[in-house]
């Protein structure tokens, strides 16, 4: 505004003599006489008239040209001023810096592991240029806000070191020590005006490159909103809520991570009641757990909900503390799967994963699954101060058929208890994006750490007797029940860079099979996983 004061201002002070010079023949040397000049008539007044006779009419004196001049000079004041006010309103476009885009007013559960923010901001008129935001992965707004394209990263190299190993002859598998990469992800998500998100994930673990998800939101708002498409099935707190680049443990606890739904496409409808304390998700699924296809009418039905009953009281210390509980149930006529179970395993259908995470039950390759299938979970997350837990009671029935024998129901049972803490002083409400007090600075590593967290995390998984009388599952080679234990730290540089080192302990209630007529009743394993999202 000072700059445009300026500009009227000296715009006037050159203005008016010129005019006056312009309009005023001889205004600084005035002669005798003048002709008449051709003046613009003042608002209000008269024109001059030449009459019949033509006899002109005496010229207008000075006062009534300057009172004439200040008129124009005036209406041209108006009009710079406007002027100066359009120039800075497009300077005040072109100079806006983006602000961070309000988040949706629901998290989308479990897949970044972080809400997808919708761009609440407006820059103006159609013609502004898109922004770009490259703070959090590459991000691109349009200038209403309405539309939002974004691309993230997820890369996860890993060392492996179990003990004991059981190499295998070349080109079969066997445990054996090893680098990998378990995932490497491409997101592109974003919003089609309000109502509209999509997801999409391509992902590369021991297996092909392959879509891992793919769906479509329909937003309504934060009470109820439909999601469509390939997506994870709403079962337990650990699968559904926390997403796999966010968790305790390198992976998931055993019982999870080899007996949950998984992905599947179907339709969803989710949100949350009662303000943020109840949030709920109900699905029909095509069944078959990791998979793209359906093989049979039945679909699976599922239901999760979790609460916090204290959210809005007035004790701090039961604020965050979730309670929630999650069921499925279907008919089932689909292949084998899983087809092993492991104490590391990262949810694939490959069978690599025998090269790299311990093997304590293997299923008869013959056998399908056929008949009724459920499963259900009950959950403790509990978030305060520097400390997390996380406690998880599973269990499960699932119906097979051999060649030679239908209808062998096997239950399974099983669990975890997993605590954290933060020994840098973090302080987190749930798993998701930890960003560290004092990022990690190479130069000043001791007042700069970046977070450090310590946990434990002990799983079981039981697999029921009619796995093992009714052929099934080889009792000579294989075992009943896994307890594993996870111990470790995580290290995160800043929120995008994570380092974890685990030491996995696991022991069996009978000896497995390490091939070759070797055997062992426990299994280690030494774990450095690398992790970057951005």
């Amino acid at each position: 505004m000072r700059f445009a004061f300026r500009l009227r201002a000296g715009f006037r002070a050159w203005a008016a003599p010129a005019l006056l010079a312009a309009a005023v023949p001889g205004f600084a040397q005035q002669p005798e006489t003048v002709p008449v000049p051709q003046i613009t008539p003042i608002p209000g007044t008269a024109p001059t008239v030449v009459p019949a006779g033509g006899q002109v009419q005496p010229a207008p004196t000075a006062e009534q040209r300057i009172q004439s001049l200040e008129m124009q000079n005036a209406e041209l004041g108006r009009r710079l001023d406007e002027l100066v006010n359009q120039q800075e309103a497009l300077l005040n476009r072109l100079n806006a810096v983006p602000t961070q885009a309000a988040p949706l007013d629901y998290e989308t559960p479990g897949q970044l592991g972080r809400p997808l923010p919708r761009g609440a901001d407006n820059i103006g008129e159609e013609e502004a240029p898109a922004r770009v935001d490259i703070s959090h992965g590459i991000r691109i707004l349009s200038p209403d806000g309405k539309y939002r394209v974004e691309l993230h990263n997820l890369t996860q190299p890993e060392f492996r070191a179990p003990f004991p190993t059981s190499p295998s002859a070349a080109g079969t598998n066997g445990l054996v020590s090893s680098f990998d990469i378990p995932r490497q992800r491409f997101y592109f998500t974003g919003s089609i005006d309000k109502y509209f998100d999509f997801y999409s994930v391509l992902n590369r673990g021991y297996g092909s490159l392959d879509v891992l998800d793919s769906y479509v939101n329909l937003k309504y708002d934060k009470t109820f909103n439909v999601r469509v498409g390939r997506t994870k099935t709403p079962y337990g707190y650990e699968y559904y809520k926390i997403a796999e680049g966010d968790l305790i443990a390198p992976e998931r606890s055993v019982f999870v991570g080899n007996l949950s739904p998984n992905r599947q496409i179907g339709a969803m409808a989710f949100g949350r009641l009662a303000g943020e304390s109840i949030e709920y998700a109900a699905a029909v699924m095509n069944g078959p757990r990791r998979s793209f296809q359906d093989f049979n009418d039945a679909k699976m039905v599922a239901l999760y909900v979790n609460t916090k009953p204290f959210l809005y009281g007035s004790n701090d210390a039961l604020r965050n503390l979730n309670l929630g509980i999650s069921g499925n149930f279907q008919r089932s006529n689909d292949p084998l799967e899983p087809t092993a179970f492991h104490t590391a395993n990262d949810e694939t259908t490959t069978s690599a994963v025998a090269n790299v995470s311990p093997t304590f039950l293997q299923f008869n390759p013959l056998a399908v699954q056929k008949g009724n299938q459920a499963f259900w979970s009950g959950d403790i997350a509990y978030y305060y101060r520097n400390l997390t837990s996380l406690i998880m009671y599973d269990g499960g029935l699932i119906t097979y058929n051999l060649p030679n024998r239908s209808g062998i129901q096997v239950p399974f049972e099983g669990g975890s208890a997993a605590f954290t803490y933060f020994l840098t002083g973090e302080e987190i409400v749930s798993r998701k994006e930890i960003e560290p007090l004092r990022e990690f600075q190479l130069h000043d590593v001791w007042n700069n750490p970046g977070a450090i967290e310590i946990y434990t995390r002990m799983g079981v998984l039981s697999t029921g007797n009619q796995a093992f009388t009714s052929g099934l599952v080889d009792p000579r080679l294989w075992t009943h029940t896994a307890y594993v234990f996870d111990n470790g730290v995580n290290w995160y540089m800043n929120r995008f860079v994570r380092i974890c080192l685990d030491w996995q302990h696991s022991e069996y209630s009978s000896p497995v099979s390490l091939g070759a007529g070797r055997f062992t009743s426990s299994t280690d394993m030494f774990w450095f996983r690398s992790q970057i999202f951005f």
